[in-house]
C-alpha cells in the first residue's frame, strides 16, 4: 500500500513551490491545473509523458481516467519512481463540478466526489514503495 499524503496550505504558501526539492529521476508529477511551476529549470527536470517520450516525468491532465491509466503505468512500469505528485488535486472536483454547473439535482454531488475518491483509492492501492502526494 502507497503512502498517500496530502499538502494543505494556503495560496501562495509554496506547496507546488517545495516540489523543486523532489528527486526529478524519482519524481513524476501530474498537473491538474496546467499551470507552469513555480521554480527554475522546472522543464529541463521535468519532460512530458507521451507515446514518444515513455520515460518522462510529467503531464498535464484533469481527466479522473487518465490519471488512473498514469496511475497504473507507474505502479507496474515505472520502478524507479518513488513519488507521484498530483499537483493541484482538488481541481479534479472544482473542473467537474464548473463542467456540469447547469446540471440539476444533488446526483452530480456525488458522481464528482466518487471519481475523486476512485483517484485516493487506486493512490493508496500502489506499491509499498511509492508516496503520492
Amino acid at each position: 500500500m502507497a503512502n498517500l499524503i496530502a499538502v494543505v496550505g494556503q495560496s501562495g504558501s509554496g506547496k507546488s513551490t517545495s516540489l523543486r526539492n523532489l528527486d526529478p529521476t524519482q519524481t513524476f508529477i501530474i498537473n491538474v491545473a496546467s499551470k507552469p511551476l513555480p521554480f527554475k529549470g522546472w522543464r529541463s527536470k521535468y519532460t512530458v509523458w507521451n507515446k514518444e517520450n515513455p520515460n518522462g516525468n510529467y503531464i498535464n491532465t484533469s481527466n479522473v481516467q487518465t490519471i488512473g491509466q498514469i496511475l497504473n503505468y507507474i505502479n507496474t512500469k515505472r520502478p524507479e519512481i518513488k513519488n507521484v505528485v498530483i499537483d493541484d488535486g482538488q481541481y479534479l472536483m472544482s473542473f467537474e463540478y464548473m463542467d456540469r454547473a447547469a446540471e440539476k439535482g444533488f446526483q452530480k454531488f456525488t458522481d464528482i466526489a466518487q471519481k475523486f475518491y476512485g483517484v485516493l483509492k487506486a493512490s493508496i492501492m500502489m506499491r509499498d514503495d511509492l508516496n503520492v502526494i
